[in-house]
């Protein structure tokens, strides 16, 4: 009613309410739910499903997720919700220290498995109050990151979903400024708490 015309359904992890999120999805016109992907995946009304994929196989995604069989359910939830006809899917695959060299796998493997059509990008963000200093990318390896995917842009260029110009936003040149002040997802998207509460922003 009040002219929102998309929502961003993330967690934690959506579908530890799936009836839930099943009445909600769809109320407004674009959605997105971010998920791990390791639960049956719903069609929901006018969503795209956003899956979190950090490695190219079993062994690296669950080593970064830290938890075992995580990598095949994806595949298999994914194949069964996609073997049911339109059911629009983006990967996104956050780069840390452990599986940054990965990402030219991990676009091979998911152009070709038909189980998804796209992916985007993400560089780990240092959050307050996190110990696993093992993520942490170097301002080195963020450059490389960048490098890399500018050239496999032109190898992917319908697949890799990000612009050359989104790309070079992930150069510490760029990072380095950033904050909550300066933040475009902070200052124009509204953020609420699993409450309904409205918090400053996503991520502290």
């Amino acid at each position: 009613a009040e002219g929102y015309l998309f929502v961003s359904i993330v967690g934690g992890e959506p579908y530890v309410r799936p009836e839930l999120l099943t009445r909600i999805a769809g109320i407004i016109p674009l959605n997105w739910v971010i998920t791990s992907g390791t639960t049956p995946l719903r069609r929901l009304r006018n969503t795209t499903h956003i899956v979190s994929v950090d490695g190219a196989n079993a062994e690296s995604h669950d080593r970064v997720r830290r938890s075992k069989g995580l990598y095949d359910r994806i595949l298999k939830n994914l194949g069964n919700a996609r073997a049911g006809g339109n059911f629009p899917t983006v990967i996104h695959t956050t780069l840390n220290a452990q599986n940054y060299r990965e990402m030219g796998d991990i676009l091979t493997l998911w152009a070709g498995n038909g189980l998804a059509d796209g992916i985007q990008v993400s560089t780990v963000t240092p959050i307050k109050g996190a110990t696993d200093q093992t993520l942490f990318l170097s301002r080195d390896q963020r450059i490389w990151v960048v490098e890399e995917l500018l050239r496999l842009k032109n190898q992917y260029a319908d697949f890799l979903f990000m612009t050359e110009a989104m790309i070079r936003r992930l150069h510490p040149l760029h990072t380095d400024r950033l904050n909550p002040g300066v933040c475009n997802t902070a200052m124009w998207i509204e953020s609420y708490d699993a409450a309904g509460k409205r918090i400053p922003q996503c991520i502290d």
